[in-house]
């Protein structure tokens, strides 16, 4: 498994895309060909979310965005950018939601089994993507940002499996095993990821 770069020398903030389509129907959307689709993207009250973060989220113009290729996370990432005047944001596969197989198209209720079972360190099968995998995409990611960039305000918008790991990197605890100890992320909502 990939560790964080031991000293950041950016200033992290981590956002979960706004309420989208999926979300609002309760079902299970993460093979890319179906997520990148815009009708996967956000609904109306996502879009109002989206807005109400960015009007609140006090990040200025230089702000660097990245986000998962996913619309509902493009779009988020789009309001905020148009909304504090930064730079498109940069789509990354790395931030790509977590893959949960042969769940696609099943309920969203099924996520809180998949979740009990990374916590055993076992392999839910069912070609559903290990959180330490979701987990060395995103550092790998960041070791990108940490060579490209110095002293920059960086905003990572991407799905709630994909930010709990991270913060559970940072923090020198398990993607998988620790998932369920570090608070879930609301839609829009963004977390301070810190550099010390």
């Amino acid at each position: 498994m990939r560790k964080m770069p031991s000293k950041l020398q950016n200033d992290y903030y981590l956002m979960r895309h706004a309420l989208s389509i999926p979300n609002e129907r309760g079902i299970i959307i993460s093979w890319p060909e179906n997520g990148k689709s815009l009708v996967n993207g956000l609904c109306k009250e996502g879009i109002s979310q989206a807005q109400m973060a960015a009007k609140n989220c006090g990040l200025g113009s230089e702000t660097i965005i990245y986000s998962s290729d996913f619309s509902s996370a493009m779009q988020t990432a789009q309001i905020i950018a148009d909304a504090i005047g930064a730079a498109n944001p940069i789509a990354s596969t790395e931030l790509g939601e977590r893959n949960f197989g042969e769940l696609e198209f099943e309920s969203d209720k099924k996520y809180a089994n998949v979740w009990h079972v990374d916590s055993t360190g076992r392999e839910y099968g069912h070609r559903v993507e290990n959180l330490v995998n979701v987990a060395n995409r995103a550092i790998r990611l960041i070791e990108g940002i940490e060579n490209l960039h110095h002293n920059k305000t960086i905003l990572l918008v991407s799905h709630g499996d994909n930010l709990q790991a991270i913060q559970a990197v940072y923090q020198k605890m398990h993607p998988a095993l620790d998932c369920t100890k570090i608070p879930f992320m609301a839609n829009a909502e963004i977390r301070y990821l810190g550099d010390n």
